[in-house]
């Protein structure tokens, strides 16, 4: 396909979180460090119960319920976070985000709201491309990447996703679980 592809994204917040899910679970797995400090307060706090002798358990008591609540801590805080950007972000509703021109030259991206510029970022510049479920998300870098909910191409979601892996190649585009291979 050697014809340009245009986006006019609009996300709402359904498709924002899965995307924070996504990015903060599959990608940077930031929940490995605080179920690996949970495994082992838990078992401090099971060690400490088993092999203690004459203890009360109020330290294997205290160890397990912290490894308990670590976890439900961090995610909720986690789920705050993500609420007041889908708050900050008027997601409630959908909102017209941004804009991507796909030409042969690279990545034309430019926002949709008054402040907002645009960028150019050429093929080899960009990161990877991830197809999820029912989005891609392209990332122009490990630390900033762009939703493209299915439908809102002027093309089909498999022709976007031929021409992001024919323009980006196979070593930086991938599938997530439940998805068809690559063209």
């Amino acid at each position: 396909m050697n014809r340009d592809i245009n986006i006019r994204v609009c996300l709402n917040a359904k498709q924002f979180r899965s995307f924070c899910a996504f990015d903060t679970f599959r990608i940077r797995r930031r929940h490995l460090p605080v179920l690996i400090i949970s495994a082992v307060l838990f078992t401090l706090g099971l060690a400490d119960l088993l092999f203690s002798k004459g203890s009360s358990g109020t330290v294997a008591g205290l160890l397990i319920g912290l490894a308990i609540a670590v976890p439900m801590v961090v995610f909720g805080l986690y789920v705050i976070q993500i609420e007041a950007q889908v708050s900050g972000q008027g997601l409630s509703s959908a909102q017209e985000m941004y804009a991507l021109h796909f030409s042969e030259d690279g990545v034309q991206i430019s926002g949709l709201h008054r402040s907002a510029g645009s960028a150019r970022v050429p093929w080899n510049g960009l990161w990877a491309a991830y197809r999820a479920k029912s989005a891609v998300y392209l990332y122009a870098s490990e630390q900033r990447a762009f939703i493209l909910p299915d439908g809102q191409a002027d093309v089909s979601d498999d022709q976007l996703w031929a021409y992001l892996c024919s323009h980006m190649g196979m070593d930086r585009c991938f599938e997530a679980a439940g998805r068809r291979t690559n063209p």
